[in-house]
């Protein structure tokens, strides 16, 4: 079972330094439930709440609460299918990126030599 879970995720000591897409949609999950919480709280039917005004509070508040973003790394980081999401979407981010990043390092290299 150990050989299947590090099969899934061999770079578990590789940081992931950008907060993936998933991290931020975790993020938010819980900075909506949170909303919704506080609305229970206040008696106030969640269903009778336009899901614009619970996003626009869910926004503020995960402004107002940046640790939700540590607490979906690190739950990205610890479990496997979320850590094999966001490598996936760091491949393709690198995918993307390196066609653009490419040229232009080349061109900068070569203008280098020709300057000297």
């Amino acid at each position: 079972m150990a050989q299947a879970t590090q099969s899934l995720s061999p770079n578990q000591d590789v940081p992931i330094l950008v907060i993936p897409g998933i991290a931020r949609s975790l993020a938010r999950h819980f900075a909506i439930n949170a909303v919704k919480e506080q609305l229970r709280a206040q008696g106030v039917r969640v269903t009778h709440v336009p899901y614009a005004d619970i996003n626009a509070q869910a926004a503020e508040y995960l402004r107002q609460h940046p640790a939700l973003f540590d607490e979906a790394m690190e739950i990205v980081r610890t479990h496997p299918w979320y850590r094999a999401w966001a490598e996936k979407e760091e491949r393709e981010r690198q995918r993307q990126w390196r066609p653009l990043i490419g040229p232009f390092l080349l061109t900068n290299v070569l203008h280098r030599t020709r300057s000297k």
